[in-house]
């Protein structure tokens, strides 16, 4: 099946593996894709590097001293939409 979303100027795409919301954190408490959205919108401005940058800190600072469980893998892409020549 394919399927698509139609982009707008300025529009903001994250592209994040499910590892990263699978994170666990010392009582053995998954990060969840609640956590990750809630994160996401809290940003006041999508900058790509600003988003992989909150999340990869919310992530350890949700995780603690538990140990990393897989790898996180994170796309951050902006179209700032085509120009009408």
């Amino acid at each position: 099946m394919v399927s698509g979303t139609a982009l707008g100027a300025m529009d903001g795409i994250d592209y994040i593996s499910t590892m990263i919301d699978e994170a666990f954190n010392e009582k053995n408490e998954e990060f969840t894709p609640e956590r990750l959205c809630n994160i996401l919108k809290g940003l006041k401005e999508f900058v790509q590097q600003e988003a992989v940058e909150t999340v990869v800190n919310e992530v350890m600072k949700f995780a603690g001293k538990a140990p990393q469980s897989d790898d996180m893998t994170l796309l951050a892409i902006k179209y700032n939409g085509k120009k009408c020549s």
